[in-house]
């Protein structure tokens, strides 16, 4: 055969691989048991017939089918809750009740490939979440008939739910992957917060409408495609498209895009990282850290509300948008002695150790070579170049803030390599520490936007102007240089736990 062929049987036989391995069938197994269903399965007909009595006998005008469209709302709103966090919670405690039970391991080293691995917990899981959403789908049906709901309307916003479900699912497995079972209910906590956080129209930053699946509920509302395709108004801001880059683009088509190619992320990250001794765990390599940040700036960029804020605002919003993104997947970068003595040994002679001393500044400092003229230029563009705009001054705070995040990255990539208890977190206490003493410092003395001060907490170049550089050019250069001595001595003593781990 071919190698073409082979290429194409492969293909062929991929999708029945992934719904026979056995991860998916185990999972569905241990969730569909038939006394749990026979138990999910009553509650869900209780509550259907017990809601839909309730919305009927309660309307004014039955023959009005208002009462069904209402009930039909509830049931879509129920299943939104089952589906995306009860399937969420599931996803948040798989993994980890499996290293708890010691039997990950166990599945670590079976013949299923990584993807197969992860698409059996991805929708494996859930399964009990999938079947509830199931059970109220009669009553669903049954409302939309009697409500006269569009059948397309109906499908789009189920498509929409089941997708934003997925993606919630994805990241949770993420979460489930590098956290211990103790901190489950945290992560369960932070599910609860996406949700809530996802709901809001915009965000307040972007010209992009909500993200949630309870947005599901407010599709099937809709009374044509011109109202379907358009996002609600929020946050005070009036809002009837979704705007890319000045465009207008259908809304569901938007988050569909967006709950795809989230969840390719995330299954890229599980399938990188599923099969692997948890000690070494990293989410992304240098190469797909630098992808994701890109493929973020361009979400950030292209959905950002531009006619909401001036020039150097919308700046340096992008800005402090980055600084949250680079800095959690800095964190994902971070090495611990572990993973620092088994690079070592692999590079053996080849390592450099001012190389590795520096370590993750470079990708850091490629970020930010990316990013930086990025934003600039758009809100150049965008802007029209409009005062109090200034070109240099934009570079200044890309400038200030990379150096400023490479001083810090660099403090609690040395902090992660010592050995002491919990090194990681005690540096990040460090830090919060360092900037509490800091910011009353700088209120006592009211130094906030001061060049002296910025040159410890970067806040101040952010409220930076024009006439603000002009007035103190050397105090801002002197701030902006002082990053580097920090710099250098959190990469001179990496080098030195370098060494002294080589031995």
């Amino acid at each position: 055969m071919s190698g073409a062929a082979q290429a194409l049987s492969s293909q062929q036989d991929l999708v029945p691989r992934l719904f026979s391995n056995p991860e998916l069938i185990r999972n569905v197994r241990g969730q569909l048991r038939r006394g749990r269903m026979l138990a999910a399965g009553g509650i869900c007909a209780a509550l259907c017939i017990t809601l839909g009595y309730a919305h009927y006998a309660g309307a004014d005008n039955a023959k009005s089918g208002e009462w069904a469209r209402e009930w039909l709302q509830w049931m879509v709103s129920i299943q939104a809750i089952t589906l995306a966090i009860g399937g969420g919670i599931t996803c948040v405690q798989a993994i980890s009740r499996e290293k708890e039970l010691n039997t990950f391991d166990f599945q670590r080293v079976t013949r299923l490939t990584p993807l197969e691995l992860a698409f059996g917990k991805l929708f494996g899981a859930p399964a009990l979440a999938y079947f509830v959403f199931l059970c109220f789908m009669p009553a669903a049906l049954i409302a939309a008939a009697v409500g006269k709901a569009r059948p397309s309307f109906l499908i789009a916003a189920y498509v929409f739910l089941i997708l934003c479900a997925i993606t919630f699912h994805a990241v949770s497995l993420v979460m489930s992957l590098v956290i211990e079972r103790a901190a489950s209910a945290g992560a369960a906590l932070l599910l609860l917060l996406m949700v809530g956080y996802s709901n809001v129209p915009g965000l307040g930053v972007m010209d992009l409408g909500p993200l949630s699946p309870f947005y599901a509920n407010v599709l099937i509302t809709k009374s044509d495609w011109g109202e379907f395709w358009k996002a609600p108004a929020g946050l005070g801001f009036e809002q009837t498209s979704v705007q890319f880059f000045g465009t207008a683009i259908p809304h569901p088509l938007a988050a569909a895009v967006l709950f795809l190619t989230f969840t390719a992320w995330m299954l890229l990250a599980l399938m990188r990282n599923i099969k692997r001794d948890p000690a070494v765990y990293q989410l992304f390599s240098p190469a797909q850290f630098l992808g994701l940040i890109l493929y973020a700036n361009t979400i950030l960029i292209g959905f950002f509300g531009w006619r909401r804020f001036p020039s150097l605002t919308a700046q340096a919003v992008l800005l402090v948008l980055n600084v949250v993104l680079m800095g959690v997947l800095a964190l994902a970068l971070l090495r611990n002695r572990d993973q620092l003595r088994r690079g070592l040994r692999e590079m053996g002679t080849k390592a450099s150790w001012w190389a590795e001393a520096t370590w993750p500044a470079p990708y850091l400092l490629a970020g930010f070579l990316l990013v930086g003229p990025a934003v600039n230029l758009s809100t150049h563009i965008m802007k029209n170049a409009a005062p109090p705009w200034d070109l240099g001054l934009a570079f200044f705070r890309v400038a200030f803030i990379a150096l400023w995040m490479i001083r810090d990255t660099l403090f609690l990539q040395w902090m992660n390599l010592r050995r002491i208890r919990r090194p990681l977190p005690m540096g990040m206490l460090y830090l919060m520490v360092f900037y509490l003493c800091t910011t009353i410092f700088a209120s006592i003395l009211e130094i906030h936007d001061a060049a002296g001060i910025s040159a410890l907490m970067p806040t101040g170049v952010l409220g930076l102007d024009p006439m603000g550089l002009a007035r103190d050019t050397l105090g801002w250069y002197t701030a902006l240089l002082t990053q580097m001595v920090p710099i250098a001595i959190f990469v001179y003593l990496q080098h030195e736990k370098i060494e002294e781990l080589a031995k």
